[in-house]
Parts: structure tokens; C-alpha cells; sequence
């Protein structure tokens, strides 16, 4: 019986993961509007009926890719805390340019799309928890970690979307070090290492 359930489990798996990589494939050839239930289900190899059985639309397939991508960024990061100290900074940069460039990975992928927005705004958000989290004591922080995490973000998005990336990843890690600095110090002596 057991065998029968894991049997049902990886191909649930697998489908669901034909369904993603389907929807990654057409998202590197047309915009996410062309694309219909059936322009998926065709390159995954099934039938509508079984995509319908996993997601309700193609937007809920990027929904899931983008949950997938803020993880790996979550992951980068690391911890609960954040640091902004430039050799963890450089760190974080390496692990998420190298996802960021592979167009196959969810990163990748949403990062070359009209979506991209959409999934900075989800790490910006997950970047401003993180700070008011770690300083939550500090009267004013809510404000300081939008300004701070749109800042990083707006730096981060510049560089990926570089073709040269003319900035090295320490040049970065530096701004963002510098960026992080001043706005928290704003709030007096700051429980985020910034050094």
C-alpha cells in the first residue's frame, strides 16, 4: 500500500515540475500574456485535464516559481538575522548572480520577464522584514527598512540587469554596506553589523 503512495507522490512530483519547467521554457520565448493552459500542458507532454488538476491557471505556476526564487534568495541570505558587512554582502551577491544568470533556474527565468517587478517587490519585502525584525526595538524602523531595502533592491536589479556588470561584486557589497550604514545609523547605535 505504501508502495502504491509513493509511487502516486512522484508522479505528482514529476508532473508538477514538467508543469514548471513547461511554463519556464515559454517564458523565455514570449511574454507570460501569450501563453495559454494548453501552450503548457503541450510542452510538458500532457493533457489540459492534468494540468488543471495541479493549477488552476499559468499565473498560479508563476506564483509557485516565484515562492521557489524568493526561497533561493531567503536562502542566500541565510539565518534569521541580516548583516549588511561587505565579505557576507559579497557572499550573497556570488550565490545570487549565479542563479540570476542560469535562464533555466526561477530566478533566472523571472528576472528575464515582464513578472521581474513583481518578484523584486517580494524580496524587497522579505529584505525589509528581515531588517525591522533584527532592529525591532529602534523607534522608526518600519520607515529606515523600506528605504533600506528599496535601496538594495534598486542596486541588486541594476546589476543583474547589467550585461557587463562593470561593478565588481565587492564594489556592491560596499554600497550596500554604505546604503545600510547610514540608514540605520539614523536610528542611533544599530544591532545590525554593518562592518
Amino acid at each position: 500500500m505504501a508502495s502504491v503512495k509513493n509511487q502516486l507522490d512522484m508522479r505528482v512530483i514529476k508532473t508538477r515540475r514538467a508543469i514548471k519547467d513547461a511554463v519556464v521554457s515559454l517564458m523565455a520565448e514570449r511574454d507570460l500574456s501569450q501563453i495559454t493552459i494548453k501552450d503548457v500542458a503541450d510542452r510538458a507532454l500532457i493533457s489540459k485535464k492534468t494540468f488543471l488538476a495541479h493549477y488552476n491557471n499559468v499565473f498560479a505556476v508563476v506564483d509557485e516559481l516565484q515562492d521557489c526564487a524568493v526561497a533561493s534568495i531567503k536562502d542566500a541570505f541565510g539565518g534569521d538575522a541580516i548583516n549588511f558587512s561587505v565579505d557576507y554582502i559579497v557572499d550573497v551577491l556570488m550565490q545570487i548572480r549565479v542563479l540570476a544568470t542560469d535562464k533555466t533556474s526561477e530566478l533566472g527565468c523571472l528576472l528575464n520577464s515582464r513578472v521581474h517587478d513583481q518578484l523584486m517587490e517580494r524580496i524587497r519585502e522579505f529584505l525589509e522584514a528581515r531588517i525591522v525584525d533584527a532592529n525591532k526595538a529602534k523607534k522608526g524602523i518600519v520607515s529606515v527598512a523600506g528605504f533600506v531595502s528599496g535601496g538594495v533592491v534598486a542596486i541588486l536589479q541594476r546589476w543583474l540587469g547589467s550585461d557587463t556588470q562593470t561593478q565588481s561584486a565587492e564594489e556592491i557589497a560596499n554600497t550596500v554596506n554604505s546604503l545600510a550604514a547610514a540608514g540605520l545609523a539614523s536610528l542611533g547605535e544599530s544591532s545590525t553589523s554593518t562592518k
